[in-house]
C-alpha cells in the first residue's frame, strides 16, 4: 500500500463507514488472515466474529499452525491477527487497507450455528485494532469501545461483487462521473477504477500521468440493504450525469 493520494469529496450528502465500522467489515470479510505472535503469522483455515468484535478462528493443519491446538493453556497477550485487503478490480497497488488486532488468545468450544458442527476454536480478544487505509495519510488507532460496538457497513457483505461488476460493464460511466465531479473535468487518458462502494456511497480511483486521486460520491440517502443499493447508485447517476445507469 504506498502513500495516499488527494481525496475528493463530491458532496457531504452521506457519510462514509467510521474506522471501527470498517475495521470490524474487514475483518468479517477477509479472504486473507493471519494469527501468530512476531512475525509466525499462519494462515486461518477459517473464522467468524463475536458480537464484541472477538475473533473466533480454526487455524490450518500445517507444523506451524499446531501450536494453536495448545490455545487454551496459552492466555497470551501478545498474539496478532492481521487482515490484508486486497481489491477485486485490477489496479496498481490492489492493497486497499491493512488490520492489525493484538490481544489475548483463548478457546472455547462453539456451537453448530458457527462453524457447522461443534467445536473447539481459538479466540482472540483485542486489547488494540489499528487500521491503515489506502486514503488515509497514517494508521489509525482504533478506540477499542468503539470497536466493540460497532456493526460492519451492511454493504459490506455484497461489496466486492459490485465493484467487478462496476468495472466489467460500466467503465466508461465511472469515467463520466470522475470527469463531472473533478475540477474541469480533466480526466482524459486517465484510468479511473472503482475502489470502495459503502452504504454510503461510491469511491473511485483515478490514475493520471503518475498522479493518483481518490473521488467520493456520496449517497442522497444510506442504503441499509443491497435492494436498496441500485435505486441509491440510479439516483447518484442522474444526480451527476442526468440520466439513470442501465445494467
Amino acid at each position: 500500500m504506498t502513500e495516499p493520494a488527494d481525496s475528493t469529496t463530491a458532496s457531504s450528502r452521506c457519510a462514509e463507514p467510521s474506522t471501527a465500522a470498517r475495521a470490524r467489515a474487514m475483518l468479517e470479510q477477509a479472504t486473507d488472515l493471519r494469527v501468530g505472535v512476531g512475525d509466525e503469522l499462519c494462515q486461518v483455515r477459517s473464522h467468524r466474529v463475536a458480537s464484541d468484535g472477538s475473533l473466533l478462528f480454526v487455524a490450518g493443519t500445517g507444523t506451524r499452525e499446531a501450536v494453536f491446538s495448545n490455545a487454551a493453556s496459552w492466555r497470551r497477550p501478545d498474539v496478532t491477527a492481521e487482515v490484508i485487503d486486497v481489491s477485486p478490480v485490477p489496479m496498481r497497488d490492489r492493497v486497499r487497507g491493512v488490520l492489525t488486532l493484538t490481544g489475548n488468545l483463548g478457546s472455547e468450544v462453539v456451537d453448530a450455528g458457527m462453524f457447522g458442527q461443534p467445536q473447539r476454536v481459538c479466540r482472540l480478544e483485542p486489547t488494540s485494532v489499528t487500521l491503515a487505509w489506502c486514503t488515509s495519510a497514517e494508521p489509525v488507532r482504533v478506540d477499542l469501545e468503539e470497536y466493540q460496538a460497532a456493526v460492519p457497513d451492511p454493504i459490506s457483505s455484497c461489496e466486492r461483487d459490485h465493484l467487478v461488476h462496476l468495472h466489467e460493464e460500466h467503465g466508461v460511466l465511472l469515467g463520466a462521473l470522475a470527469a463531472a465531479v473533478s475540477t474541469g473535468g480533466n480526466v482524459i487518458d486517465a484510468e479511473v477504477r472503482p475502489l470502495a462502494l459503502d452504504s454510503g456511497g461510491l469511491e473511485l480511483r483515478v490514475e493520471r500521468a503518475g498522479k493518483r486521486n481518490h473521488v467520493r460520491l456520496p449517497f442522497a440517502s444510506p442504503a441499509e440493504c443491497e435492494c436498496e443499493l441500485r435505486d441509491a447508485m440510479s439516483s447518484l447517476v442522474t444526480h451527476w450525469l442526468a440520466e439513470p445507469a442501465s445494467d
